[in-house]
């Protein structure tokens, strides 16, 4: 008998929360699961033989995030949480619901649970963000069925919620290396000619949303210290700004320009072919300054055959063997990040060295076969 799966993605925008959920359904078998994807804001997918439902925030989301009162924060969040809990018990009773599958951090699925304990439907919490303790995340923590965390790192996090060990099964992040392909050198000219690069310059990429604790100044930063030294280097940061605020690129623009090294880095904003803009990267990195809870960027880099340069908190130190497969740097530490990457601009047969010994990695450790198995098993039990 098929398992009837609700499974909501309710980030902040599209990242790789989405991404990773997309590719895993692509893979699980629908003979023995009937899922239901239920994206909270407007990014359209589709997924064969899976019924994918895209809702938009509603307006009280919005004025919540827009308004400066705290009064009208408050009144905008309940009647949110109002709108969202009615929503998922329709979708639950609607489709006859066997298992909710909260794709990402407990607190931003308040609605979710609330919902599932009011129709007696089982909870697993896909936790894919850090997580600090608090009272509400303690409480909410007791609620959930069974937690699947993206890395050991993340998993410390949710048994210091008080959560027992046996209730969270660790699954890494999963890529599919058939849409991660190395392009012909003549394609990847044609890249770099229409982003008006020089086919022999080398590129250090950087990819993922505009955060400040994704450490883009860092890279910034960095590149300064590179430049000084190598004429054919370009940086390339790809990633958009999360509730339509582009403040945060203005910041990081206004900096390269005072450093003057805007001409030498193109802000590429969110982008749906980063399978195929990765080939053009010759050095991926990787420079969150506070602990990434997995890092889907590296791996993805990973299964392109590019070193990856990251810091060593959080996920990355399950992914990346210092040395073999990449390299680490200490967090928030543009000196470190710019010796490595000057290592790998240096030494041509290394970088092609480590990236085959990454690409090995990503093929045993972190394919999205191994990822949608074990999720599916998680389902079954």
């Amino acid at each position: 008998m098929k398992k009837r799966i609700l499974i909501i993605e309710n980030a902040i925008g599209f990242g790789g929360s989405l991404t990773s959920i997309v590719e895993a359904l692509e893979k699980i078998k629908k003979e023995d699961n009937e899922i239901t994807l239920l994206v909270t804001y407007l990014h359209h997918v589709r997924i064969k033989n899976v019924d994918v439902i895209n809702k938009n925030k509603n307006i009280f989301w919005k004025m919540k995030h827009n308004t400066k009162s705290k009064v009208m924060k408050n009144i905008c969040f309940y009647l949110n949480l109002i709108i969202e809990i009615i929503t998922i018990i329709y979708y639950l009773k609607r489709k006859n619901i066997d298992i909710l599958h909260l794709n990402n951090d407990i607190v931003c699925n308040l609605s979710g649970i609330i919902a599932a304990k009011m129709m007696n439907v089982p909870i697993i919490c896909h936790q894919r963000e850090d997580l600090s303790k608090s009272k509400i995340k303690i409480y909410l923590a007791k609620k959930v069925d069974k937690f699947i965390a993206v890395s050991e790192f993340i998993k410390s996090k949710i048994i210091a919620l008080g959560v027992p060990e046996e209730k969270v099964t660790v699954i890494y992040e999963g890529v599919n290396l058939n849409k991660y392909q190395l392009l012909p050198i003549e394609k990847i000219r044609d890249l770099k000619s229409n982003l008006n690069i020089d086919k022999n310059t080398l590129i250090i990429g950087m990819i993922g949303v505009l955060l400040p604790w994704k450490g883009h100044i860092v890279l910034l930063q960095a590149l300064e210290i590179v430049y000084n030294i190598y004429s054919n280097v370009y940086g390339i940061i790809v990633g958009g700004t999360p509730f339509e605020n582009n403040l945060i690129e203005e910041d990081l623009k206004e900096y390269a320009r005072r450093k003057n090294i805007i001409d030498r880095v193109s802000f590429l904003g969110h982008r749906d072919d980063v399978n195929v803009l990765i080939n053009i990267m010759d050095i991926i990195v990787h420079a969150s300054v506070m602990p990434e809870p997995f890092g889907r960027v590296i791996i993805e880099g990973m299964a392109t055959r590019k070193p990856v340069v990251a810091t060593k908190i959080g996920g990355p130190l399950e992914i990346i063997e210092d040395g073999k497969n990449g390299l680490l740097v200490n967090p928030n530490d543009p000196e470190d990040m710019a010796e490595k990457i000057i290592y790998l601009l240096k030494n041509t047969e290394l970088r092609n060295e480590m990236g085959k010994k990454a690409f090995e990695t990503a093929k045993y450790k972190f394919s999205i076969e191994r990822h949608a198995n074990l999720l599916e098993k998680v389902y079954r039990n």
